[in-house]
């Protein structure tokens, strides 16, 4: 498999998503794409609740964020790192290890080999 020549380079992926916020936003646009949506209800009617980094919804009055239901869910390591990860699978074009993620990413062997065994699950 070749390395894909549209991708962007590391500088431009950090000027991109610089923290946990800005991988906040990409993540939301492109997972609500129409608009926000509650996973336990599927109600449009919600409220943001931005300094807190979460939704309400108006219908059923749970909480949510961008991780509910997906496989960031339950994580504590930050979206811009899951993010970064994501980018480092698809951008070697090769197998990258636990070692070589946690070391890339700053965390723990044991957080990367989660992380890594998520990225590589298949959705279901």
């Amino acid at each position: 498999m070749k390395k894909n020549e549209s991708a962007i380079s590391p500088k431009e992926f950090f000027q991109k998503f610089p923290d946990e916020l800005a991988a906040i936003d990409y993540i939301e646009s492109r997972r609500w794409a129409e608009g926000i949506v509650c996973p336990y209800c599927e109600s449009k009617r919600t409220s943001r609740q931005r300094e807190y980094q979460y939704h309400r919804c108006k219908d059923c009055r749970k909480k949510f964020t961008v991780r509910t239901g997906k496989v960031f869910e339950r994580s504590h390591i930050p979206l811009n790192k899951w993010l970064y990860a994501m980018y480092l699978i698809q951008s070697t074009g090769k197998s990258i290890n636990g070692m070589q993620l946690a070391q890339e990413l700053g965390i723990t062997q044991k957080s990367a080999w989660f992380l890594l065994q998520n990225l590589r699950e298949p959705s279901v």
